[in-house]
C-alpha cells in the first residue's frame, strides 16, 4: 500500500496533518481579514456619523438666524446686479473668450516645457543607467515621454 515514512508515518499520514496545518492558517487569516474589515467599518461611521451630527448641530444652532454666510450672499447678489447694470453683456463675453484663448495658450505651452524637461531627464537618466551598468538592456521607452503606439489601447 502506503510507503512507510520516517517513525511509522505515511505519505497519506503526512498530507493529512498538513492539510490540518493549513486550514488553522487560513482560519486565522480569515478571522484577521473580519477584524480588519469590522475596524475599518467602525472607523468610517464613527468618522462620518461625527461629520452628520456635527452637521446637524450646525443647522440646528444657526436656523432662522442672520449669519455671515447670509451677508456674503446678499453682497455677491449685489455686486453681480451692478456689475450688469455698468459693464455691458458683451464685454464679459469678450473677457471670457479671453480668458479661453489665454488659458489655451498656457496649457499648450506647459505641455511643450514638460515635453522639453522629460527627453532632458530621459537623457540623464539613459547616461546614469550605461554609467552605472553597460550590460543593461534598455526598456525600449521612448525619450519623449509619450506611448509607443503598438502600446496603446
Amino acid at each position: 500500500m502506503a510507503k512507510e515514512r520516517g517513525r511509522g508515518e505515511t505519505k497519506r499520514d503526512e498530507l493529512i496533518r498538513e492539510n490540518e496545518r493549513l486550514r488553522g492558517t487560513l482560519s486565522a487569516i480569515r478571522s484577521g481579514r473580519r477584524y480588519t474589515f469590522a475596524a475599518a467599518l467602525t472607523k468610517e461611521a464613527i468618522k462620518w456619523g461625527a461629520l452628520g451630527f456635527f452637521g446637524w448641530l450646525s443647522v440646528r444652532e444657526l436656523a432662522g438666524r442672520v449669519t455671515v454666510v447670509d451677508a456674503a450672499v446678499d453682497l455677491c447678489g449685489s455686486m453681480t446686479d451692478a456689475l450688469k447694470e455698468l459693464v455691458p453683456s458683451w464685454t464679459v463675453q469678450i473677457v471670457t473668450i479671453l480668458v479661453a484663448l489665454v488659458s489655451i495658450l498656457f496649457a499648450k505651452r506647459t505641455r511643450v516645457v514638460n515635453r522639453r524637461l522629460v527627453k532632458r531627464a530621459a537623457a540623464a537618466t539613459r547616461k546614469y543607467e550605461e554609467l552605472v551598468d553597460p550590460n543593461r538592456s534598455s526598456s525600449g521607452l521612448g525619450d519623449d515621454g509619450d506611448t509607443h503606439d503598438e502600446d496603446k489601447l
